[in-house]
């Protein structure tokens, strides 16, 4: 969380990605007041973007490439499978010219488009 926010708030990261092993770890990443305890921002990801949860959208692949294009959306929850079924559907008018934080258990992977390449790549 605080480093997701840290990446969207000062150092101009787009979309914050949180992807996790299995969806019962995806409960963790609920909007939670940290402002009360002094961080600078709250994390607050939209319900419907937190597809670990239940009663969340049936196609997560799908809920995640709108994720993906939608310009206001910030943050999403999902599990590694759902990443890995939607990178597949996403198009390079999806990714282009933006940063993307990927935080897989651990892991902080860093994309973004190459245009050369035509693909996503590791920063």
């Amino acid at each position: 969380m605080f480093l997701g926010l840290d990446k969207l708030r000062r150092q101009g990261v787009k979309k914050v990605v949180v992807a996790v092993p299995e969806k019962s770890i995806g409960g963790s990443f609920a909007p939670t007041a940290l402002m009360k305890y002094g961080f600078f921002a709250d994390w607050c990801p939209e319900d419907r973007h937190n597809l670990c949860t239940p009663g969340a959208e049936s196609s997560k692949t799908n809920a995640m490439v709108r994720f993906m294009r939608e310009e206001t959306s910030e943050i999403l929850i999902c599990t590694h499978a759902t990443l890995r079924f939607a990178y597949d559907k996403l198009t390079p008018q999806d990714v282009i010219e933006q940063t993307i934080e990927l935080i897989l258990s651990e892991q902080v992977l860093y994309y973004r488009y190459d245009k050369e390449q035509e693909r996503l790549v590791i920063m």
